[in-house]
């Protein structure tokens, strides 16, 4: 005779072991924004103002890359990007300043899909409420004593899949660029002209070449940046296996620029390699080893950022549905009463 109480057992256990793991991994988007400008377009002044309030409301769910194309740029930045692996995306960028969201779709950096007012926040949270793949996080360590060599190591889980290759890319950004030379001058159409938009009418009393900017964002190397480092994750994907890339970056000599080293950042990419869109990406500073290895080995790692589903970040006293950060660079859902 059958034990039915062994069978009905039993099955409860395989039920339980397919449903679980939907919920076992949480998910963070991150939407990545790569703005495409120039020191030579004159309406470009607006994607500096787009980017800073993007980043100011959206924080950490926002990440941001500025890439200086040669054809209306002649600082060296525009070498730097077209070094970094930005040539021929920046080139077919439908008009400056532009800006590519997850690569899915363009958008002005500041009107977003309007005419007029700060509409990127719309573009944002819309992309921010997508569906993600994998989640992606990033550590950055200096190689080297002197600060010239980077190892990069990130890792995806994927949550799902689609029927695409995926590929991992890494792009340095660094902060607090400027020069005195006349290349280095932001032109600028908005002196002299009336401006309703109160974050542009700073612009209106400059002078139509500015000098002195500090352009910040700004992409100066690369690895695989188009298209991904080719087999850098395996095909096709297991759903809720971690993936681990580790990528050596040299700091380019950009012609003698000397750069602060304390504002560089690494970001990384996963990219589907059949529609090109960015699925997610991380950033992170460039840190000692020692440093990272405390954070890696931390037994009892603690949250550092909260955010609501929306990606925005939130305080301690928020109730519902929050997505926790912890110093690991691990994420976790949880509901909070």
């Amino acid at each position: 005779m059958k034990d039915y109480r062994l069978i009905l057992a039993t099955g409860i256990a395989l039920l339980c072991t397919v449903v679980l793991p939907t919920n076992v991994y949480a998910q963070f988007k991150r939407v990545l924004e790569e703005e495409y400008t120039g020191t030579r377009c004159g309406w470009c002044p607006r994607g500096m103002v787009g980017m800073e309030l993007v980043k100011e409301e959206f924080g950490d769910s926002v990440i941001l890359i500025s890439i200086h194309g040669k054809k209306l740029d002649s600082s060296p930045m525009a070498n730097w990007a077209e070094d970094a692996g930005y040539g021929k995306l920046a080139e077919d960028a439908p008009g400056y300043p532009t800006c590519a969201i997850d690569r899915g779709k363009f958008a002005d950096p500041y009107f977003g899909f309007y005419s007029s007012g700060f509409g990127m926040r719309d573009v944002i949270k819309s992309q921010l409420a997508a569906k993600c793949e994998a989640d992606v996080n990033l550590k950055a360590v200096w190689a080297d004593a002197q600060r010239n060599s980077i190892e990069a190591t990130s890792d995806f889980k994927f949550v799902s899949r689609k029927n695409a290759r995926y590929a991992v890319a890494y792009v340095l950004c660094a902060d607090s660029i400027t020069g005195e030379d006349e290349e280095w001058n932001q032109l600028n159409f908005y002196a002299g002209e009336q401006e309703d938009a109160p974050n542009l009418q700073p612009f209106t009393s400059q002078p139509r070449g500015i000098t002195n900017v500090v352009y910040d964002n700004v992409a100066i190397a690369g690895v695989g940046v188009e298209n991904g480092i080719e087999n850098s994750i395996e095909y096709p994907v297991n759903v809720g296996k971690e993936y681990v890339h580790t990528q050596s970056i040299e700091i380019p000599s950009l012609d003698g620029f000397v750069l602060d080293k304390d504002k560089l950042r690494m970001v990384v990419m996963l990219i589907n390699t059949k529609s090109k869109e960015i699925v997610n990406a991380a950033e992170a500073p460039i840190s000692s080893a020692n440093i990272v290895d405390n954070i890696a080995f931390d037994p009892k790692p603690s949250i550092i950022a909260r955010y609501n589903m929306s990606g925005q970040t939130v305080s301690a006293s928020a109730k519902g549905l929050v997505i926790l950060r912890y110093s690991d660079g691990k994420t976790q859902k949880t509901w909070i009463p």
